[in-house]
């Protein structure tokens, strides 16, 4: 999705004990997805699904409450803004967040914004996970929030430290980590599709951030735009680089290719999550409650 919004136009936790959310449920039982079937979750509002685990069981929409019926501005501006909403089914708890960050290729983690810290959410366990992670807003409404992302394969989670001289690849497999030493500021950054390196986008003033021109109105409201369009950059000049686990740098001109991966989709087992009511064509709307639905 980054490749796309750029050119279209952390990885340990804190020392010590890492309070999770209360949202959280206890250690349990693994998620048995058949229990899903017969929850009603969302409420009763207009809202769009943006991101479901594939096991089923977290979904990530954005709502409207109930009776309330937006409007749209030219280049999607939304009138009044929808509430994100992440569900835990195996918690029957729900949870606002700040912000949504990327979600893994095989849709097991997520990566949130909530409270002004970053979280990898774990769909197998359940456990979030705080993340050391430069949160830093640079005002790029189009672009997702920088501090970290799971990028290609899914395999490799990458956080930018707290003050953005380095960033660090987690290996989710292994639990094995690397960190890469920027030679300024580190903007963004993400894994190499092989795991072994990591690409950074730089910058070498000492204050700012590169702004997207654009007339876009957020990242993720696109779809409900007439038209937008993308006129360039402005802010401190920036460059990327492949940087190998030996601190090897060389230029990069654009970002590895990476198949671009769905953040929604069927569950493992095919179920799909169904609103109450078919959506509309225009916006991709449609009235919750949403439910996991199996054909057969």
């Amino acid at each position: 999705m980054l490749l796309a919004l750029l050119f279209a136009t952390a990885c340990r936790a804190p020392a010590g004990p890492d309070p999770a959310p209360s949202f959280e449920a206890p250690p349990g039982a693994a998620f048995d997805p058949s229990v899903a079937l017969a929850e009603d979750m969302g409420g009763e509002g207009l809202g769009f699904i943006h991101a479901t685990s594939a096991n089923g069981r977290l979904v990530v929409l954005r709502r409207w409450a109930p009776g309330v019926r937006p409007s749209f501005g030219h280049h999607g501006e939304a009138s009044p803004e929808p509430e994100l909403v992440l569900l835990d089914l195996q918690a029957r708890a729900e949870r606002v967040l700040d912000e949504m960050v990327d979600v893994s290729a095989d849709r097991r983690h997520m990566l949130v914004l909530d409270e002004g810290r970053l979280w990898r959410v774990d769909a197998e366990t359940g456990a979030w996970e705080g993340l050391d992670a430069d949160t830093e807003d640079d005002g790029n409404a189009c672009l997702p929030p920088r501090g970290g992302t799971f990028w290609t394969s899914g395999d490799h989670l990458a956080v930018v430290e707290p003050g953005a001289q380095a960033l660090r690849v987690r290996d989710l497999s292994s639990g094995e980590e690397q960190r890469y030493v920027g030679e300024g500021r580190v903007w963004r950054g993400g894994s190499l599709p092989s795991g072994e390196g990591a690409w950074l986008m730089e910058v070498a003033d000492a204050e700012g951030w590169p702004i997207q021109s654009t007339s876009c109105a957020c990242w993720w409201c696109n779809r409900f735009a007439m038209s937008y369009g993308m006129y360039g950059w402005s802010g401190p000049e920036w460059t990327m680089v492949a940087v190998d686990g030996e601190g090897a740098r060389a230029p990069l001109e654009s970002l590895p290719k990476g198949e671009a991966m769905p953040w929604h989709g069927p569950r493992q087992d095919g179920c799909t999550l169904t609103p109450a009511a078919p959506m509309d064509e225009r916006y991709g709307l449609a009235p919750g409650p949403w439910r996991w639905v199996c054909e057969g």
